[in-house]
């Protein structure tokens, strides 16, 4: 966050200094703890973190400024690590045969893991190809990346452990439909 900061402040644009509000419980409430505990993993681990890893291995060959090289090799590095907490997590929670009650809230954690307007119009200035050197991604690329990775990382890796994909496919084909184009 600290490095983050930095790069927002040498681009004028300073971050005030505040500690961050604590994490609201993710999970549902009706889950016991032990289910609770893998929700909340597979939320943030397995969905949010392989997406992160996808969106930084993206943005990694097109930042031109070595500082920002760094930031998004150490983000990375993080992410990978917290992705595989989650698949390790996963993979024990298949080996007891409690992952099927993930299936049918899997559109929640997909939703909860997308930008607000990740399926909205855009405006043609977040599509800057420019914007790629400054490390944001655009936001047709964003969504496809977050699509591509959910499609062919997450929800392969969820199956394969007993997690049944349907109900966050009928979230992604319902996005998918309603999604508006680019702006041209």
């Amino acid at each position: 966050a600290a490095r983050c900061a930095g790069m927002a402040a040498a681009l004028g644009r300073p971050v005030p200094r505040s500690p961050p509000a604590p994490p609201a419980p993710v999970a549902p409430p009706a889950l016991d703890e032990e289910d609770a505990v893998t929700y909340e993993l597979v939320a943030a681990c397995c969905v949010a973190e392989s997406v992160s890893v996808a969106v930084l291995t993206a943005l990694l060959p097109e930042a031109g400024e070595p500082s920002l090289r760094a930031v998004l090799r150490e983000l990375a590095r993080d992410e990978v690590v917290h992705a595989r907490l989650g698949w390790a997590h996963l993979a024990l929670a298949a080996d007891r045969g409690r992952t099927a009650f993930l299936g049918p809230l899997l559109p929640d954690m997909l939703r909860d893991s997308a930008d607000e307007d990740l399926f909205d119009a855009v405006d043609p200035a977040r599509e800057d190809e420019g914007l790629l050197a400054l490390g944001v991604l655009p936001h047709a690329t964003k969504r496809a990346l977050f699509l591509g990775a959910l499609e062919e990382i997450v929800l392969p890796g969820l199956a394969g452990a007993g997690v049944d994909p349907s109900a966050a496919r009928a979230w992604i084909a319902a996005r998918r439909a309603s999604a508006t184009p680019p702006a041209r």
